[in-house]
């Protein structure tokens, strides 16, 4: 049997007490949807939006996204990282409701736990920053094969 070297590292990462997905950044694209939906679904961006039933604004997977709403998402941001772990596990939970299988936000069966938990684990600040990279990159480019985390205290 061929042994992904994704599989191994999660395995070598359980052993130091982190959990981990081979999730090719899936888990952070989640709280992209979650954290930024009030952004992403702008009404007020010119173009974004051609008919009412549109599953996102036609921008969402090019750098021009970010451009497009870089003050209100900058703002947003700001608020992600300055946020506790516990503010921003309340942010997750809150922004869930109402979203699990809408385009580019949780899909269905996925946990509101789960990325409450991510979300707390990565901090404010390295959240806001990896949001960042994803809103300025079109969404896809520089994410990790894994996603690990560990709580300390």
């Amino acid at each position: 049997d061929e042994v992904m070297v994704e599989h191994l590292a999660a395995i070598k990462a359980s052993e130091d007490g982190w959990a981990s997905w081979h999730d090719e950044g899936a888990l952070l694209r989640v709280l992209f949807g979650l954290l930024l939906w009030d952004q992403i679904y702008d009404a007020t961006v010119d173009g974004a939006f051609a008919y009412p039933f549109q599953g996102a604004p036609l921008d969402f997977y090019t750098p021009g996204f970010y451009a497009n709403r870089k003050a209100s998402i900058d703002a947003r941001l700001a608020e992600v990282a300055a946020a506790t772990p516990t503010e921003l596990a309340a942010m997750v939970r809150d922004a869930h409701r109402g979203r699990v299988g809408v385009h580019g936000v949780a899909r269905c069966g996925e946990s509101s736990a789960l990325h409450q938990i991510v979300a707390a684990c990565f901090g404010g600040r390295a959240l806001a920053g990896v949001l960042l990279h994803l809103a300025a990159t079109g969404l896809a480019r520089g994410m990790p094969d894994n996603t690990m985390i560990r709580a300390t205290t």
